[in-house]
């Protein structure tokens, strides 16, 4: 009985799977919660907060700010969250393309100088 140091063929799609959309997935949860914290520094959150306070205050008053506030903060996090972790994503596959770009480019020179001097 021998034991083969191949992995197995269902080993692939996964690992290839894994490779490709965990950098992904860690930019994107970084760069939504950075752009979170640019976004409450920049003070667009409290843009936010003043305008749905405003729509509020004209149909439900005091009472509905009490009430309504906490979920549109909520709701408002999460979408610039998304916004920012969306745009993280596309700023990495930007980058990784014109790595893998700038690495082609590289290699192939070096491989017409190595067939030149053959």
């Amino acid at each position: 009985m021998s034991v083969s140091s191949t992995p197995p063929e269902s080993a692939t799609p996964v690992t290839d799977f894994l490779l490709k959309w965990t950098p992904r997935a860690v930019a994107v949860a970084i760069g939504g919660y950075y752009g979170l914290g640019i976004a409450y520094e920049m003070g667009l959150m409290a843009a936010i907060d003043q305008f749905a306070i405003q729509v509020i205050k004209n149909f439900g008053g005091y009472v509905g700010i009490g009430a309504l506030m906490p979920t549109v903060q909520w709701y408002s996090a999460w979408a610039v969250r998304i916004v920012m972790g969306i745009a993280s994503g596309i700023l990495y596959d930007l980058a990784e393309r014109a790595v893998q770009c700038f690495y082609l480019q590289i290699t192939a020179r070096e491989q017409a100088a190595e067939s030149q001097s053959i």
